[in-house]
């Protein structure tokens, strides 16, 4: 029996020193924990993998919107050679209004679903908060990051949105946004200022789709650190829980031998 014991002790000690101290004695994670752990970890990689299909609509929308400025740039020349615009460019411009406003709402869902993960994944793992507090950056904090874009992107397209006579809450309803825009059909002037704060609020939400693919990269960066740190973390439970099985079937095996190594009778 003191045999049993002073083995005991001195493998509980080998594993602290070694840096399993996370393991708990008397026992490794059970197959519950290990699941939970697993599970996690796809949970995870599913957050990672719709953080990186946000990033890439976002690139997308950043695009669009350049092709949109482009577009417009040039009913501007035209708007100084011809005077006003023919009925089909102002048409155009009708639809890249259009086309415009669900990029904006699109945007904004994405802003909200990756912060919305930002929650989870804290909510998941409680230990993810100290792992950012060690990274590089010290402010990483992307739920506060998410909501400045927000709002740097409301300052920027409601500063706009007066030169047309509209608000936000009119932006999202295409008839208030046609009939407003109708208004300054009419005049060579009327076009030009319409063209131009459109074209504002495009290049505007390019530059606020360039930080929110950053932030998005950045985040799923970190995350996918984090989890290459669970996922270690686990790797080396199964390796410690593998050499104290092998080390107690031992202990068994001579339990009834006396420290001179004969079997007693």
């Amino acid at each position: 029996m003191r045999k049993r014991f002073l083995t005991i002790l001195t493998i509980s000690l080998i594993f602290t020193d070694s840096g399993f101290g996370f393991l708990s004695f008397g026992g490794l994670n059970s197959a519950t924990e290990t699941t939970q752990i697993a599970n996690n970890i796809q949970l995870a990689l599913q957050y990672s993998k719709q953080l990186n299909q946000y990033a890439l609509q976002a690139k997308e929308y950043q695009t669009q919107l350049q092709q949109y400025s482009n577009q417009l740039k040039s009913y501007e020349k035209m708007l100084k050679n011809i005077g006003t615009l023919p009925q089909e460019q102002w048409n155009n411009f009708l639809k890249i209004n259009i086309g415009l406003k669900n990029i904006l709402t699109n945007s904004g869902a994405m802003s909200f679903w990756a912060s919305n993960i930002d929650k989870q994944f804290k909510s998941t793992y409680s230990e993810y908060d100290s792992f950012l507090q060690r990274a590089k950056n010290k402010n990483l904090n992307f739920e506060n990051q998410y909501t400045l874009l927000s709002q740097e992107r409301l300052r920027g397209v409601n500063a706009q949105l007066k030169y047309l006579n509209l608000t936000a809450q009119e932006m999202q309803n295409d008839e208030s946004v046609m009939r407003k825009l109708q208004s300054f059909s009419g005049s060579s002037v009327g076009q030009l200022s319409a063209i131009q704060a459109t074209n504002e609020i495009a290049l505007h939400q390019t530059h606020t789709l360039k930080k929110l693919h950053q932030t998005m990269m950045t985040q799923a960066s970190v995350q996918s650190q984090y989890i290459a740190s669970v996922q270690t973390k686990e790797d080396l439970n199964r390796v410690a829980k593998k050499e104290w099985s092998g080390r107690k079937a031992n202990i068994n095996k001579n339990d009834d031998k006396p420290l001179g190594g004969k079997v007693l009778r």
